[in-house]
This record gives C-alpha cells, sequence and structure tokens, in this order.
C-alpha cells in the first residue's frame, strides 16, 4: 500500500499521551482508523439529509425547483 506523510496541529497535551500511549508501531494505523471513523461519521450525516431533501414533503417545493431547472440545463444539449 502506498502511503503519504502529513503534518498536523495537534495540541502538545494530546499528542505527548498519544505517543506515551500507543506503541510507535501502531500509531499510523490508529490515526488512519481514526481518520476513517471521521469521515464515515460526516459522510453518514450528509446522506441522512440528502435522503431528507429527497423525501420529506416540506422539500417538495425544492425538488420541483431543481427538477425544472435540470431540463432547463439539459434543453438541446440532446443533440450534442
Amino acid at each position: 500500500m502506498n502511503t503519504l506523510r502529513a503534518s498536523y496541529s495537534i495540541d502538545p497535551f494530546v499528542l505527548r499521551r498519544f505517543n506515551e500511549t500507543i506503541p510507535s508501531r501502531e500509531r499510523s494505523r490508529v490515526v488512519q482508523n481514526l481518520m476513517e471513523q471521521a469521515l464515515l461519521a460526516r459522510e453518514t450525516v450528509l446522506e441522512q439529509l440528502a435522503e431528507e431533501l429527497e423525501s420529506h414533503p416540506d422539500f417538495a417545493a425544492v425538488r420541483e425547483t431543481s427538477r425544472a431547472f435540470e431540463v432547463l440545463a439539459a434543453d438541446g444539449l440532446d443533440g450534442m
């Protein structure tokens, strides 16, 4: 697997505790796992919001406007 090095600003107290607690051979894996968890959590929230926008009755007007815009945006482009 290809890897990249990255630089982040982390509170010194947190970094010290992390380095004291997590063995050096495990640190990259632990940080990657934490990043993956954070990404999954954010993606889950975005998916829930998108589902609500697509299905909740309060957003019917937004959906209709979006459909109308998509039709106008594609108008005349079928032959291209």
